[in-house]
């Protein structure tokens, strides 16, 4: 275990000091370009918010399942290497990487060490079998010498001290490390992120160059490739590409960061991306996530899964699904009309439920809000010994009456020409009419979760196209939400601050589900159990949400999971010290 203790009492000021700018060994000497006099900032910034607060999250964590001795081994082993004296406890420390302008753009990193005493961090570093000096004749400038690796120089600058593998990378004067990381630190424990703003143009401009050649192969038709995988491949290639265009030319910001709050017992990693300001790309982003979904009333944090969103899409999308729905169409006829494939675009039979069926989807691609929920529920909530699952779920789509019809004669035509286990209009609900289909022998993962039995109902009313899969209490268990959101319609009680885009998973259901069917060694189900035996402490809850001029994704962990992961890791540890 010691060796292991002395590899993470390293890590605070090593990885500052020895590994980032290592980074750079294969690169050439450049100095970060800087078009005016004023202090270059990074495009790539990874942050620690301070050693203080590291450890802070550390004794958290052990502290959370009781091994605060694993917390007092750390500080042990950090008092072998001086407790780190000479580097400021309580300032940011981490990396800044710049890029040279060329035909090939140079990283340039930079890491950055919080200096207190320049006199104790050198004895610091001696006692990890390396040396700190200063350079003979040059204020404020030294070479840091590691026990493997190159050499690295280094400069003073904002009480701080700068470490590069090459000295002409240090003849600038870099924007204060405490100033630029101000944000990430104050919202995260550790963070990354991109300036894309700072980015020169060329630079861009040959990236976008790179990911559009990349991109061709998947844009082109393989050999003997039906049309219809061929053409949804090439929709997502081509959204691939106009997200990575946008981001390039009028991104501002990508970062990523994590953080553990130590009152809540929650911890939560965020994904963010701002574009710049009055951009049509922040238009996208912003009204991407605007409202709350149509399906609001059905999210249920209790139940082992609820998932809903509205999320609307780009101009470039929407003209994308909309030609593919009316490809597809003719596809469709030629198949229900039992043709062959060869057969000619003019001579298939135009079938007016095809029409009506693909007509409703091109409506929704061209209007271009994505709005739809599913959840998983047990199929007898009240058996607690229940191990199979009940999925339900909904989509709202433009003229749902005639994708109804369409649906219930494509469904005709498939059990008539197939002897397809299907059955129309077995049930109904309000105006929603719905159809039974019996899944053949085949597929063994889907009667895991649901059951031997299990059904899959389809049904439409005037508003939107609904779903459940599972055994006898499918389809009452997604008329029960349907009453629900219909009644939250009506009588609005959760307000305008819904999350447009939430995903929530309930730990201790899946881990039931696990059990019960053998899927978890009994060692890791039982830390599992002990982890989320608190009440609420299992959950995972994803969110997005519109910020200005882009939009925050956010995945927050209840405390169950922090136990879990200082269960797993002081289980490693354990392991290692026999």
């Amino acid at each position: 275990m010691n060796a292991v203790f002395n590899r993470l009492t390293v890590s605070a000021l090593a990885v500052a000091i020895a590994v980032l700018p290592a980074v750079s060994s294969a690169q050439t000497s450049a100095k970060p370009s800087s078009q005016t006099n004023q202090p270059v900032s990074p495009v790539i910034s990874i942050n620690v918010a301070s050693i203080e607060r590291v450890m802070g999250d550390i004794d958290f964590l052990f502290g959370l399942i009781g091994r605060n001795e694993i917390t007092d081994l750390v500080a042990s082993q950090l008092a072998n290497v001086r407790d780190l004296k000479g580097v400021d406890h309580k300032r940011p420390m981490g990396m800044m990487i710049f890029l040279e302008q060329g035909f090939i753009p140079t990283p340039i990193p930079v890491g950055y060490v919080p200096v207190e005493d320049i006199g104790e961090l050198t004895q610091t570093v001696a006692t990890m079998r390396a040396e700190l000096k200063p350079v003979p004749g040059e204020e404020g400038a030294y070479e840091f010498i590691p026990r493997r690796g190159g050499k690295q120089a280094g400069i003073i600058q904002h009480n701080y001290l700068l470490l590069t593998e090459h000295a002409a990378n240090l003849e600038q004067d870099f924007v204060d490390p405490a100033i630029f990381s101000r944000a990430l630190s104050d919202r995260y424990d550790i963070a990354a992120s991109v300036n894309l703003s700072t980015t020169p143009k060329a630079i861009k401009e040959l990236l976008l160059n790179t990911v559009k050649a990349a991109l061709q192969t998947q844009m082109q038709q393989r050999d003997e490739e039906p049309d219809a995988p061929y053409r949804i491949r090439r929709a997502n290639a081509e959204s691939q590409l106009h997200m990575i265009e946008n981001l390039l030319k009028e991104g501002e910001e990508l970062t990523i960061g994590i953080k553990i709050d130590k009152e809540k017992q929650q911890a939560y990693l965020e994904f963010v991306v701002r574009a710049a300001d009055d951009s049509r790309f922040a238009d996208e982003l912003e009204a991407g996530i605007g409202k709350p979904s149509y399906f609001r009333g059905a999210i249920d944090d209790t139940v082992p899964m609820s998932m809903s969103m509205s999320m609307l899409m780009n101009e470039t999308d929407r003209k994308t699904l909309t030609e593919l729905f009316g490809f597809v169409t003719g596809e469709a006829s030629r198949d229900l009309a039992k043709l062959p494939r060869e057969t000619l675009p003019e001579d298939v039979p135009e079938l007016e439920s095809v029409k009506d069926f693909f007509s409703s989807l091109s409506k929704t691609a061209e209007e271009g809000l994505l709005d739809g929920f599913a959840q998983f529920h047990w199929a007898d909530p009240d058996d607690s010994e229940s191990k199979h699952f009940v999925l339900i779920g909904g989509a709202r789509i433009k003229d749902a009456q005639f994708f109804g019809a369409g649906l219930k004669d494509i469904l005709r035509r498939i059990k008539e020409n197939e002897n397809a286990p299907i059955e129309i209009a077995v049930d109904a609900h309000g105006d929603a009419i719905f159809h039974r289909i019996s899944p053949d022998g085949n597929g063994g993962g889907e009667r895991r979760l649901y059951g031997e039995d299990f059904k899959v109902y389809i049904g439409t009313d005037s508003q939107a196209i609904w779903l459940a899969v599972g055994g006898d209490r499918a389809l009452p268990t997604l008329k029960a939400t349907m009453e629900k959101i219909q009644a939250e319609r009506d009588n609005p009680t959760r307000g305008k601050n819904l999350a447009p885009f939430q995903f929530i998973v309930n730990g201790k259901h899946w881990l039931r589900f696990g059990t019960l069917n053998n899927s978890f060694p009994e060692q890791f189900g039982e830390m599992v159990d002990e982890a989320f035996s608190k009440e609420g402490s299992d959950v995972l809850r994803i969110e997005a949400r519109p910020v200005q001029n882009g939009f925050r994704m956010r995945l927050q962990f209840e405390s169950g999971f922090l136990r879990l992961l200082g269960g797993v890791i002081a289980q490693r540890l354990d392991r290692q010290a026999l």
